[in-house]
């Protein structure tokens, strides 16, 4: 078993553009711990240019998903747990169908999708719009399946739930708390999609266990900075380097 992993991250980390991956997934980390989203909008435009759509989606799942339960205890306590679930119970029904449109697409369209959606949201997000009033359950659900769909397909699931939250006139904090619970908890279906459909390759395996750590390490630094930073901080810090991922995965 060990040298089989062993043999992996041997691997991966013969991939000529692994200290590229390395950089943006440790900046991915950073933006994850700092305000509890965006790592795969960092993450995505660069990985799928270096690994492709398919298996970047994969990896990022592998990377993200099981390091977010280590910011749930913090989390739970201000989570609005029942707006959350209605979230993630519609991300589970569109998360299938959005990878089946990944195994389908064509690659190089699809890498376009990912970095002009990363462009378009980091937009959205940065005009700062808020909307009124207490969602309902229609619009809570709806948004988990756009996001399920989005997620699958591209792996960039959060951008309608950050916007859902966002667009809330709910504090920093909490928004942070909702966003840290909802993709720990929708981690789960996106990972038996993507085995399901057979994506968590080998070689899936080994770039994930080449890049974790240095993503714990960002978590554990963006942590650290979102108790010194100001809620207008953490938010402009998040979505300026999403909007350089973007442009990069544009340009790659």
């Amino acid at each position: 078993m060990i040298d089989a992993v062993f043999t992996l991250l041997q691997a991966a980390l013969a991939e000529p553009l692994w200290p590229a991956a390395a950089a943006i997934v440790l900046c991915a980390g950073v933006v994850k711990g700092l305000t509890g989203f965006g790592s795969a909008l960092v993450m995505m435009p660069v990985l799928s240019v270096i690994y492709g759509p398919a298996a970047a989606v994969a990896t990022m799942q592998l990377i993200d998903g099981p390091l977010a339960w280590t910011m749930l205890p913090g989390a739970a306590r201000r989570c609005d747990w029942r707006r959350v679930l209605v979230l993630a119970g519609g991300a589970a029904v569109g998360m299938p169908l959005g990878v089946i449109v990944l195994r389908l697409a064509d690659p190089e369209y699809l890498r376009a999708a990912i970095a002009l959606t990363v462009l378009i949201m980091a937009g959205l997000l940065a005009s700062g719009w808020r909307y009124r009033g207490r969602p309902g359950t229609a619009l809570s659900g709806g948004t988990g399946l756009a996001a399920g769909l989005l997620g699958g397909s591209t792996g960039i699931g959060g951008p309608p739930v950050v916007l859902f939250w966002l667009g809330s006139q709910a504090d920093g904090a909490s928004v942070r708390a909702n966003l840290i619970v909802y993709f720990a908890v929708g981690t789960i279906s996106g990972l038996i999609s993507l085995t399901a459909a057979g994506l968590v390759t080998g070689a899936v395996v080994g770039a994930a266990i080449s890049l974790a750590p240095l993503f714990a390490l960002g978590m554990w630094l963006g942590a650290k900075g979102f108790r010194l930073a100001t809620e207008t901080v953490f938010r402009r810090a998040a979505l300026t380097l999403v909007a350089a991922s973007g442009v990069s995965g544009l340009m790659l």
